[in-house]
């Protein structure tokens, strides 16, 4: 009708009489946000996404990086957002741990008596992948055999190598020896 007033988006017309309150109802939008652990520089996916709770929008949320096994948190560690209609990402980035270390132990075959002190190696990064060969040593009087397992992948866990090693009868020798006794030096 002429002189009326358009309400809404529903092409409705009021015309108002004297003394009336129109009141509007206005709704908030909500919109969900994902927060990503990624590795950095490589993008690798390091944890399973987090999908946040639709929230309503304008509304500020923060997270925090969480811990991963094998992994540093890389700076920021805490990221607020504001919920928008898209684009409501946060994402953490990691880097591999290099503080880990590994031992190399060096036994008799069928015994495990111990035929060369240990080897610590300190330094290493997570995930590395050592190779048993490549850590056989010569030692005297002996020959490698066998390993207790093909390789070790460095983790934050214990990360041990035994190599077993047997009597080498090439290397071995017959010597012949006499024993005196002495008594007050005669």
């Amino acid at each position: 009708t002429s002189g009326g007033t358009k309400i809404g988006n529903a092409g409705a017309t009021y015309t108002p009489t004297s003394n009336t309150t129109i009141y509007a109802q206005w709704t908030v939008n909500q919109y969900p946000y994902t927060v990503k652990y990624l590795e950095e520089g490589t993008n690798k996916v390091l944890a399973t996404e987090k999908a946040g709770a639709n929230t309503n929008f304008g509304t500020s949320i923060t997270e925090n990086a969480i811990n991963i096994d094998g992994y540093n948190k890389v700076s920021p560690t805490s990221q607020s957002i504001t919920i928008g209609v898209e684009g409501n990402v946060i994402t953490f980035y990691y880097t591999k741990r290099t503080d880990l270390s590994y031992t190399v132990n060096y036994l008799e075959k069928d015994t495990n008596k111990v035929i060369q002190e240990a080897k610590q190696e300190e330094e290493q990064t997570y995930e590395t992948e050592i190779i048993s060969n490549n850590e056989v040593i010569e030692i005297k009087g002996y020959k490698f055999d066998s390993s207790d397992k093909e390789k070790i992948v460095i983790g934050t866990g214990e990360n041990v190598l035994n190599l077993y090693y047997t009597v080498d009868e090439e290397q071995t020798k017959e010597i012949s020896y006499s024993v005196e006794y002495y008594k007050d030096g005669e």
